[in-house]
């Protein structure tokens, strides 16, 4: 293994990148070739960096731009760990990256702009295995996202159940609220929390500043009035203001999720549920803002008698205890019959599919109470019964509980 360079080998460093330049080839050519065979010894990159960064090198432009070029060439051959050499060494590749980092304010332009190439190739190379956080992570579930995501929704008064990834995340917001007379503010939100979070991920990475959670929180409504303002659509006169018109009512809610409903795959439509759902918790506990109050008393029925013990409801969970031949006394509330359901079940080869049915009568009863509410339309009970056990079907596959192909061969695995 070739012997490692060091900081008393920089001295022979800039000689040798002085020589190489050199007019005289009888002085150039030993010169390069002694550059040629150190590329490969550990700390050739090191000893190149501080030659490219010495302060009283400054006014010798060439001489540091030559070296910004044998940099750029080893950090292509040797950045990558290979088979064939033994690369960068860890510890030296935390070292340059340090280096590259304080050095981005170059004022030479040529190399600044050879640094800020190397950075991101080096970025390139080593995310997301060498950054410890993924894309997903930093937009979506760190610390700082998680409290930015969390005002959001509750600006818009909504419950969300965050995808594992941005692309999810932005599927689902595309089909998002846009009937409200805020749809467009909702437009915006995914993308202003965004460029907020890369923007203080750059500060504090490049710029050595850091704001404070309540002061991001800021930034951020901040940034999304003038985002409103700046579109057109809004002319907002404070950050009030605009919250104020964020705000759904339960009514525009409801009706904003079941148009969701109706074009959305399984994994999407069980999001929408429990959002849904969650509401309902909200409302069967009692503690209801006006809005919420007045909507519930005008719904004139209870969750418990839409999801347990109304006619559609008694018949599928009729048609359900049917299929498993069994009897059950149906208890007088939700949240008790979802008690007893999970420790209900002792045949481990349906338990899956046994778990996934009560969330899957109540999306189904939901779906037909928005459809008859603010559609008009209407199903008869034997349809209502078809539209569960596709559902059922599909969800259980989804979850990698069946692989039945037709609903005949479905109920007889069940039966």
């Amino acid at each position: 293994m070739a012997m490692a360079l060091s900081a008393s080998d920089l001295p022979a460093m800039y000689s040798l990148l002085t020589n190489s330049m050199s007019g005289d080839e009888s002085v150039r050519k030993p010169a390069e070739s002694a550059l040629a065979q150190s590329e490969s010894r550990p700390g050739f990159c090191s000893c190149l960096m501080e030659v490219i960064t010495a302060k009283d090198l400054a006014s010798q432009v060439d001489i540091r731009l030559l070296a910004s070029v044998y940099f750029k060439n080893s950090i292509n051959r040797y950045w990558r760990n290979r088979r064939d050499s033994s690369g960068i060494s860890n510890d030296e590749k935390v070292h340059l990256r340090q280096k590259l980092l304080l050095h981005l304010r170059e004022e030479n332009y040529q190399i600044a702009l050879m640094l800020a190439v190397l950075i991101s190739k080096i970025a390139r190379i080593d995310y997301p295995k060498e950054c410890g956080e993924s894309i997903d992570h930093l937009f979506l579930h760190c610390p700082i996202a998680r409290d930015l995501w969390s005002l959001a929704f509750s600006a818009f008064g909504v419950w969300w159940v965050m995808p594992c990834h941005i692309l999810a995340l932005l599927h689902c917001w595309s089909t998002g609220f846009k009937r409200h007379r805020s749809g467009h503010l909702w437009d915006f939100i995914a993308h202003c929390v965004m460029w907020v979070i890369w923007r203080e991920r750059n500060a504090r990475s490049f710029e050595d500043t850091e704001r404070t959670v309540p002061g991001l929180k800021q930034f951020f409504l901040t940034s999304l009035f003038e985002w409103a303002n700046a579109s057109g659509h809004y002319h907002f006169l404070s950050v009030h203001e605009m919250l104020s018109s964020c705000c759904f009512s339960l009514p525009e809610l409801f009706s904003a999720l079941a148009q969701q409903l109706q074009s959305a795959d399984v994994l999407t439509s069980h999001r929408i549920f429990m959002i849904i759902f969650r509401t309902l918790k909200e409302l069967s506990t009692k503690r209801l803002t006006s809005d919420q109050r007045n909507f519930a008393e005008g719904c004139g029925e209870s969750i418990a008698h839409l999801l347990l013990h109304c006619l559609a409801a008694r018949e599928v969970w009729s048609f359900i205890f049917s299929m498993f031949n069994i009897l059950w006394v149906m208890p007088s509330g939700v949240m008790d019959l979802l008690y007893c359901w999970g420790h209900s079940c002792c045949n481990v080869r349906v338990r899956k599919i046994w778990d996934l049915i009560p969330s899957c009568v109540f999306w189904c009863l939901w779906r037909e109470r928005n459809s008859r509410s603010f559609e008009g339309k209407e199903n008869n009970l034997m349809e209502i019964k078809l539209i569960f056990i596709r559902t059922l079907m599909e969800w259980s596959k989804a979850a990698g509980a069946t692989h039945c192909t037709t609903i005949l061969d479905f109920i007889s695995s069940i039966a």
